[in-house]
């Protein structure tokens, strides 16, 4: 099973660091991991734990990241203070018993089997409602719900350490693995990729991707999963092109002529051997073929981001017209392989005196840009969501060291 996110990444270092294999096992129960330290089945744990509930001699790592917890509310309702009741989530970044405890005067209800998603969706149908989130989670979703917003709770912080048995073999490794400067800059590396990297969606598009993403996508995924792999390319790429692209409709079709899950046009889909468009199959696994094909064409000093952006933007508006851009950002003295730096001369490619002096001319280079922005956004949507409902290693992580 696939894993991401800080925690398995770190797991993965110390286990070359220390040579020592690692077994990540994860719980859906923070009580069951509380338990399972206890009784010496696992090693070492890590997330947002409650020392007084450890009954067994353990040590601690040096901390190495501070989370923040936030209360949300929808923007119709006051602003929260501590005389108005909020909602958590057991096993939450922040502890209900630490919440209790700084939040004097405040009735706290505690849930259990929400996720991070659907206890925003939950404050987003009820104006009224308060709850506390932790400010990562946060930022990852808030561009669906454009209308919930946050307070930061400045005494609301937690320290994430690993807690080891204090027996473990490996537990001086711990300390020094730690203070590796190639350690520091994998937890700034993995910390940044949590950001989310593009502007909020557009308000009606967020609706209409959450609202699919639970509605439509699971229909389909067994097929974005096919085409993931014959093309190599990630299913959270292709589901966001696919939702970009049709809405995840089979038989979606445009004024101009593309028709089908990935909108090919007549040429694409016979160079591609798609002999018809509206099979669900072909039209997938065609689009995913033509996005790697795209994407295998560009530099491979490109940075991944930088061909992934490069690749989508050829896909919309076609490669002479992005090379065209390229070009221009480069005689301006921009970086022509950088999107962020080449996005504005996509959009003059609208401009007629611009495009009368290139290659290929006129483009729609405005829809082009919110096309790439969204599809990188939704990627990022999909992926984090994927990962919070069936194997993120967060919060509450747990290693066991193989012998």
């Amino acid at each position: 099973e696939d894993h991401a996110g800080l925690e398995y990444s770190l797991a993965v270092a110390f286990s070359e660091f220390a040579k020592t294999p690692v077994e990540l096992v994860v719980f859906d129960d923070y009580q069951r991991m509380i338990e399972a330290f206890n009784n010496g089945e696992i090693d070492i744990m890590t997330g947002d734990v409650d020392l007084t509930q450890v009954s067994t001699d353990f040590t601690l790592s040096p901390e190495y990241r501070i989370v923040s917890s936030v209360v949300i509310r929808h923007d119709s309702s006051e602003p929260w203070d501590e005389r108005q009741y909020v909602v958590a989530t057991a096993g939450s970044a922040i502890r209900l018993d630490q919440a209790s405890e700084h939040l004097d005067g405040t009735t706290i209800t505690e849930t259990s089997g929400l996720s991070p998603f659907d206890l925003i969706k939950q404050v987003n149908r009820n104006p009224g409602t308060y709850a506390i989130i932790d400010e990562v989670s946060f930022s990852q979703l808030e561009s669906l719900f454009p209308r919930v917003k946050a307070q930061t709770i400045n005494a609301l912080t937690t320290e994430r350490r690993w807690v080891s048995q204090v027996d473990l073999l490996e537990a001086p490794m711990v300390d020094l693995f730690f203070s590796q400067q190639a350690t520091q800059r994998l937890i700034e590396t993995q910390i940044a990729l949590e950001q989310p990297r593009v502007k909020p969606i557009e308000y009606s598009d967020a609706r209409s991707f959450t609202y699919l993403m639970r509605s439509r996508l699971p229909r389909y995924r067994s097929v974005i999963q096919h085409a993931a792999t014959e093309s190599g390319l990630p299913f959270s790429l292709l589901a966001a092109t696919s939702f970009q692209e049709s809405h995840w409709d089979p038989n979606a079709a445009s004024p101009t002529g593309v028709r089908g899950f990935m909108m090919l046009t007549n040429t694409t889909a016979r160079e591609l051997g798609v002999s018809d468009r509206l099979d669900l199959r072909q039209s997938a696994v065609g689009g995913a073929v033509y996005l790697r094909t795209l994407y295998d064409r560009l530099p491979k000093r490109f940075s991944e981001e930088n061909r992934i952006a490069f690749a989508l933007a050829s896909y919309n508006i076609g490669r002479g017209h992005v090379e065209d851009a390229r070009i221009l950002a480069q005689r301006h003295g921009f970086n022509p392989d950088n999107w962020d730096e080449v996005k504005p001369f996509i959009i003059q490619l609208e401009q007629p005196d611009v495009y009368v002096n290139t290659k290929n001319g006129f483009a729609r280079g405005r829809e082009c840009v919110t096309y790439v922005e969204n599809i990188l956004q939704f990627e990022q949507l999909i992926a984090w969501q994927d990962q919070v409902e069936n194997r993120f290693i967060a919060g509450d992580t747990r290693y066991a060291l193989s012998p």
